[in-house]
């Protein structure tokens, strides 16, 4: 009878090795075959695909406007972005490309609707911070609209206020021009600021946009048009001050007036019932005080007509001016001779109450 050959260790430890082998790298390519998965996953690509089929694919414009006036985007009217919108891809093909975001870790698609590839949409990818998985995740946002539009239109508004283009609060993005002076900053004391102004531009609006400003209270300023496609905004006036200052300013004012067509048979008003009105410490006061006023035509009566004073702003607690408009009429048997004075006032405290030390002539 033939004896079983044994087989040699040898033989035994490279099958044991083979088997093993053969073993961790069905493991190996298991891992790794999930690792390559992952990682194809999380490419942005993917997440462009998708958020290509869930927003653009069967493109609803109403829908995509909504979206992009929850993320503040969009500065025309919800109606006339839907509407054009609507024009621009209707029975389109539409398409999507990656450009240039010009950051890292930023990916920037535009949507194209169209042979001819007219550009309407947009949407970025970026870092999904709450995502976990062993590769960074991506998520879609900042989706935008785009238009064919050239319109620009330009808004300013005092420093500080809060302007508002079809309902939607512009940004520093807007801005093209800051501290824009008036002339109030010619004339203010040292340490008070006078009233600047802020520019903004808005760009890509299908139609004239409401425009709305307020002031940090949320008192909504006189908005009026400049131009074709400019707009500007008056700052907002004090009430309380035009209410207890008025008609002591219109005093004052007429007093100086009188002052300066000085007549000693019809109109003796002496420096000393103006004084009261301006501050002593002022060249302006000096100015007054020491006119030369005896030289006017001599006239046979007078009179003022349409005083108003408005325009009451209160630079600080100390500091405020209003404007000043009037027309005194001097007759000289038949003869009219008449003086519109336009000038604003720059009032400031002196012991406590409020003189005039400047004037400025509108």
């Amino acid at each position: 009878m033939a004896r079983k050959k044994k087989m040699s260790a040898f033989w035994k430890v490279y099958i044991a090795f083979c088997v093993l082998f053969t073993i961790a790298l069905g493991i190996w390519l298991y891992v790794l075959t999930g690792w390559l998965g992952d990682y194809e996953a999380a490419q942005p690509k993917h997440v462009a695909e998708e958020t290509y089929k869930s927003y653009f694919e069967k493109f609803d414009a109403t829908a995509y406007v909504d979206m992009c006036f929850k993320e503040g985007s969009i500065l025309e009217t919800k109606e006339n972005v839907a509407t054009y919108l609507e024009g621009v891809t209707k029975d389109k093909r539409i398409t999507y490309k990656k450009v240039s975001s010009g950051m890292d870790d930023v990916y920037k698609y535009i949507v194209l609707a169209g042979d001819d590839e007219v550009k309407f949409a947009s949407f970025t990818l970026t870092e999904d911070k709450e995502a976990t998985g062993r590769f960074k995740q991506y998520k879609a946002e900042g989706f935008e609209v785009y238009t064919d539009s050239t319109n620009k239109f330009t808004v300013e508004a005092p420093k500080g206020y809060t302007v508002k283009v079809n309902g939607v609060a512009l940004t520093d993005k807007n801005i093209t021009e800051n501290d824009i002076s008036t002339p109030s900053c010619n004339y203010m004391p040292e340490g008070v600021s006078g009233l600047y102004y802020t520019k903004y531009l808005v760009s890509g609006l299908l139609c004239e946009p409401t425009v709305e400003i307020a002031n940090a209270e949320g008192t909504l300023a006189a908005v009026e048009k400049t131009g074709d496609k400019s707009f500007k905004a008056s700052p907002v006036y004090d009430a309380a001050l035009e209410a207890e200052y008025k008609e002591w300013i219109l005093e004052g004012v007429e007093k100086y007036a009188k002052y300066n067509q000085y007549d000693s048979k019809v109109n003796a008003v002496g420096f000393n019932q103006v004084a009261p009105y301006f501050d002593s410490t002022s060249e302006l006061y000096e100015s007054i005080r020491t006119v030369e006023n005896m030289f006017v035509i001599h006239y046979d009566k007078y009179e003022f007509v349409d005083m108003k004073a408005s325009e009451f702003f209160k630079y600080d607690d100390n500091t405020f001016s209003c404007r000043v408009q009037y027309t005194q009429n001097l007759y000289k048997g038949s003869t009219l001779y008449d003086d519109f004075v336009d000038q604003t006032l720059y009032l400031r405290k002196v012991e406590g109450e409020f003189k005039i030390y400047e004037m400025q002539v509108n």
